[in-house]
């Protein structure tokens, strides 16, 4: 178990009456923060103990009696805890467990005698230096294994050493640098003042290096370049146009602490003087830098500075001495209560009769505050610092709060130094970052906190999008290249004694968006170069045994191909549309080429001889014939294969209209004539009949085409005695929700500008479709509608035909209402839904809604609380969509009682995983969950201009709905009993992720934690806590826009709008920003704490 030290953070406190003194309303904050504090503390003891403890301990490290070796040693600055440390050899491998420092500094562990070799080193990641309070994060520190009997000290000057080494220097080399002696250089810093001042500038340093790709061995380029001299190296640093902006300002501020503390009129005398005195400049700088941003005070005298000087002593005698980082939000916060509790302002620190207030902490808040990590939002705001309408305050204070979905995100993993946990979390982070427009904060998240090159490359590349999205192409290519190099950085470690790297298809989807993303920019050659390594791979792979890996990576490619093949055709297959899908379609048809032989006696190429289908299906949207016809040619060739008869029957159906489209009807009939017929015969399958139904709409439509349409319409309806196939091959797949259907004649008719053609193969279609043949053989409601009479009238209204569509959809719901007594209660109900939902996509929704009327009353007569359940989370998304938010929500409700009604503990173990998957989902397929989701998300973009808080009420109504369905009203029901009565711990674990994941979403963050957090074994814990992660960072209240993301109190308005937003673009969006962000009638122009209703000051 690897664990990062833990950090305090603060609950809500609640604040007494209004007329209380300033001073008073502190009064409740120290209890709660000194129990905090022990909390912490004992949970930090208890992840220890678990961990196998490694802190703490004296003595030299020695050889032991069963031949291992005891390693002990010290990280220190000054010292430094909860650090996370371990050995390795010359080559980078670990060799022990990780150990946690104690708040000396000190670990140890144990090593197999015959292990010990030249060249190990003891690695420190991590910590806070106890005196001084800096947090090293991310920082890694090292130093060379002193050998056995000898302790071995991990400083900030021991790791330049063994940098200098690695750069082919010396250690007698760099201490003549740095002015210090060679045992000096590898001792504890302590021992020497110069050692010290060498020590903590180096700490000061690469703590504001934090994101930059190196920033030991920059430091150590500078120091050489400068002869030593830090405040010099901070300068140059500083000075490097690559480098980001919040990095530069960082190392500014370190060198003019550098310079402070050069300049001092006495010079300390040792060691832990020199320590003292860097930790009065840290707190002077810090107090300086936030009274001159939040009160204007800016020292006009030497008397003034002399002020601000005693303040600083004065907190730093508060404090024992220890330090805050003056770019801290511990030091914020410090000074933001003494600001606010003792009324300062620039006047009265200017007034002549000023003394600094005693007692200053009469509460002893500032050592407590001192451990803070983040600007606390129970924390009031100076008057000077109240937000207003000031975008950019607004932003700043979110982002640095304890309020920041990505903070909260981040915190969850205190205690835990694992680069496979902790890399998805952060790339999360960053990603969210860059969404919200927080693009250099997104790059040193992902700079100084993911370590895998995959995870990194990840994180670019959704960095990259974001910036696509905000109109920064430049900005997202040189994200993409990044992750690009970094990617292949990584392929490069997994390639076999011939080249050739091992390709997943997570690797491949990798590769494919990127490419996509690159295209979908305008940057083509860079596309194309996307695509290298597994072109390198297929090229390998080509005519090779097939692999699951290999077939994954076939099928992303062809999705990937479907969807630009669609956008060229909408873009009207010209220019970088049309190029982006060509590109796209020529890669995948490669792959399916290439594709090698499976073991089955009849279907050795099953998804080669599908996927060939689909490439030729492509190539006929993008009009490229003659490619089409290539595709048909491998496609014949397989018919002489002797183990793939079975696939090139099954499938021939599927190349019909390719056949059909370029002309080649009788060379198609002629084909099937043979092996598929024989197989058919043999097999007593029906694949030849299957294929001829499919060619018929393709002669159909060369008839129609050539003014034939009725001999066009008799051809179709002769090709099968199936009279609902009659009526989809007429016109579409589907039932008409969505018209992502297969073309069938009439709206293939319509593709190639023939209304008239197409409006007579629908009228074609409705009569066979409201016909007593068809309404003898189809006998539920939906098939009798939804697969007859109901998509047709749709039909007419894609056909821009909303006259026909009303008037066929009415005829429609007469003959289905003429049905209704022949039909069970479930089905009625269904018969009802159908007509609700034929009325809704035809646009006539007053209609609609009458018939929503009918299909609810029926619906809690249905026996099966599930399919209950099932059916009014359909018609509440219905409601949502005709404006009836209050009907909407009330179907909800009923919809997540009804699946409560299911939840029923029961012995039956294949009843329970039923109820919970229907409300869950998983294994690819959708539940309940999702459809609340989507009624969420709807209700979310609904928000518009006027009355903005009556669809945003409404989605936290269905939140709160999602809620009780997951847990119930009591936090401890819902699906938790359920779960927890399933036999298999696996299936209860996947469960449990999912549901924490889902309570996340719906605002319940803190709930879903908790429940995260009871899972005994540390791998289900993390597991269930990145859910929640995940949950936190994907976070948007306004998920149609990029031009704001986040709604606090969740009244439709938005705290704040992207920085990256155009003032065009706010004005479009149309909501103007949240004036009480918190809702707590307290307008943000004077609420000292905007983002903490219950805090009454």
């Amino acid at each position: 178990m690897q664990m990062r030290i833990i950090r305090i953070r603060f609950g809500v406190v609640k604040f007494s009456s209004r007329g209380a003194s300033m001073t008073n309303t502190w009064r409740g904050l120290p209890d709660l923060l000194a129990a905090l504090k022990v909390s912490v503390m004992l949970i930090t003891v208890s992840l220890m103990t678990a961990c196998g403890g490694g802190s703490g301990g004296g003595g030299d490290g020695d050889s032991r009696d069963d031949g291992s070796v005891s390693i002990t040693g010290k990280v220190t600055d000054p010292e430094i805890s909860g650090a996370a440390v371990h050995l390795e050899d010359a080559d980078g491998q670990a060799l022990t467990r990780i150990v946690q420092t104690g708040d000396d500094g000190r670990f140890s562990f144990t090593l197999d005698a015959a292990a010990v070799d030249e060249g190990l080193r003891v690695i420190a990641v991590g910590g806070r230096d106890t005196a001084t309070g800096q947090d090293l994060g991310s920082l890694t520190l090292a130093a060379p294994y002193a050998g056995t009997g000898t302790d071995t000290v991990v400083s900030p000057l021991s790791t330049l050493a063994l940098a200098y080494q690695d750069a082919n220097g010396t250690i007698a080399g760099l201490a003549q640098l740095l002015g210090l002696s060679e045992p000096e250089l590898l001792a504890d810093p302590a021992g020497s003042l110069a050692a010290q001042r060498a020590s903590l500038l180096t700490t000061d340093l690469l703590v504001a290096l934090k994101g930059v790709e190196a920033p030991v061995q920059d430091l150590l380029e500078q120091l050489l370049m400068v002869s030593g001299d830090f405040a010099a190296a901070a300068a140059r640093l500083a000075g490097d146009p690559e480098i980001p902006d919040e990095v530069e300002a960082s190392l500014l501020r370190a060198a003019q602490r550098i310079q402070a503390l050069d300049g001092l009129a006495t010079p300390p005398a040792d060691a832990e003087a020199l320590v003292l005195a860097m930790n009065r400049i840290q707190v002077r700088q810090g107090l300086a830098a936030y009274l001159e941003q939040s009160l204007g005070f800016v020292p006009a005298n030497e008397t003034e500075e002399q002020r601000l000087s005693d303040l600083a002593e004065a907190i730093l005698v508060a404090l024992g001495g220890a330090g805050v980082p003056a770019d801290s939000a511990a030091l914020v916060n410090m000074a933001r209560y003494l600001v606010v509790a003792h009324g300062l302002t620039a006047e009265v620190l200017s007034a002549d009769t000023f003394e600094v207030p005693q007692p200053l902490d009469p509460d002893n808040l500032l050592p407590l505050l001192a451990d803070s990590d983040v600007l606390e939002t129970a924390l009031p705001l100076a008057q000077e610092e109240l937000l207003g309408d000031d975008n950019e305050a607004r932003l700043n204070y979110f982002m640095r709060s304890d309020q920041s979905p990505y903070y909260q995100a981040a915190r969850l993993f205190d205690g835990v130094i694992d680069d496979q946990v902790l890399d998805p979390i952060y790339a999360s982070v960053a990603i969210g970052q860059a969404e919200a427009g927080l693009v250099e904060s997104a790059m040193l998240t992902v700079a100084s906190s993911i370590f895998q090159k995959t995870w990194k490359a990840q994180a670019y590349k959704g960095i990259g999008l974001a910036q696509a999205s905000f109109g920064d192409l430049d900005g997202a290519q040189a994200s993409w290249q990044k992750a690009l190099s970094l990617y292949d950085a990584y392929l490069a470690t997994t390639e076999d004694g011939s080249g050739v790297p091992v390709i997943s298809a997570d690797d491949g989807l990798f590769y494919q968006s990127l490419s996509r993303a690159l295209r979908d920019a305008g940057f083509p050659e860079q596309a194309d170069q996307a695509l290298a390594p597994l072109n390198t791979y297929f090229d390998a792979m080509a005519g090779q045994p097939y692999t699951t890996a290999y077939g994954r990576l076939a099928v992303a490619a062809g999705s990937n191909a479907e969807d630009l093949v669609t956008e060229a055709v909408a873009q009207g297959l010209a220019g970088d549309a049309f190029d982006a899908a060509l590109s796209s379609v020529t890669f995948f048809h490669d792959v399916v080429s290439g594709m090698g032989k499976r073991d089955s006696e009849d279907k050795c190429y099953a998804l080669k001889t599908m996927q060939l289908a689909s490439v030729g299906e492509d190539y006929l949207q993008l009009a490229l014939p003659d490619r089409a016809r290539a595709v048909l040619e491998e496609y014949e060739a397989l018919f002489d294969v002797a183990c793939n008869q079975a696939a090139v029957a099954t499938y021939a159906d599927n190349f019909a209209g390719i056949y059909g489209a370029l002309g080649l009807t009788d060379e198609f009939k002629a084909l099937v004539a043979g092996d598929v017929r024989a197989y058919d015969q043999a097999h007593d399958k029906h694949y030849e009949a299957d294929a001829l139904a499919a060619l018929a709409v393709y002669e159909a439509r060369d008839l129609a085409n050539a003014g034939e349409v009725e001999a066009a319409i008799d051809t179709v309806v002769a090709s099968t005695d199936d009279l609902a196939e009659q009526v989809e091959l007429l016109t579409f797949t589907g039932e008409g929700s969505t018209q992502s259907g297969k073309r069938y004649l009439a709206r293939l008719l319509w593709d190639d500008g023939q209304p008239e053609a197409a409006l007579a193969v629908a009228d074609a279609a409705f009569d066979i479709a409201t016909s007593d043949a068809f309404a003898a053989a189809e006998t539920t409601p939906g098939n009798y509608l939804g697969q007859g009479c109901r998509k047709v009238a749709i039909l007419y209204h894609w056909l821009e035909r909303t006259d026909l569509a009303r008037t066929r959809m009415d005829a429609c719901a007469a003959l289905g209402e003429s049905r209704m007594s022949q039909w069970s209660t479930e089905e009625q109900a269904k018969a009802w839904g159908q007509l609700a939902g034929g009325y809704y996509f035809i646009g006539a929704f007053e209609t609609s809604q009458t018939y929503l009327d009918r299909w609810e009353s029926l619906i809690d007569q249905l026996g099966d609380s599930g399919t209950r359940a099932s059916q009014y989370a359909d018609m509440a998304l219905f409601r949502a969509s005709n404006a009836s938010y209050d009907l909407a929500l009330a179907s909800m409700a009923a919809s997540v009682q009804a699946s409560l009604s299911a939840a029923t503990v029961t012995d039956n173990q294949e009843t329970l995983d039923d109820a919970i998957h229907d409300v869950l989902g998983g294994s690819g397929n959708t539940g309940r969950v999702d459809e609340y989701q989507s009624l969420i998300e709807f209700l979310r973009t609904a928000i518009g201009p006027e009355a903005p808080e009556t669809a945003a009420a409404a989605a936290s109504e269905a939140k709160a709905l999602l809620r009780r369905v997951l847990v119930g009203e009591d936090g401890a029901s819902g699906l938790l009993p359920l779960i927890a009565a399933l036999n298999d711990p696996e299936d209860q674990e996947t469960y449990r992720q999912d549901l924490v994941y889902w309570l996340t979403y719906a605002g319940y963050g803190s709930e879903a934690e908790v429940l995260a957090r009871e899972a005994e074994l540390a791998t289900s814990r993390n597991a269930r806590l990145a859910r929640v992660a995940e949950a936190w960072v994907a976070a948007d209240d306004y998920p149609s826009t990029t031009v704001a993301r986040f709604d606090y109190d969740g009244d439709g308005r938005p705290d704040f709008y992207s920085p990256d937003s155009t003032e065009q673009q706010r004005t479009e969006f149309g909501l103007a920003l949240d004036t009480d962000i918190d809702g707590d009638g307290i307008p943000d122009a004077t609420d000292a704490t905007p983002y903490c209703a219950s805090c009454d000051l």
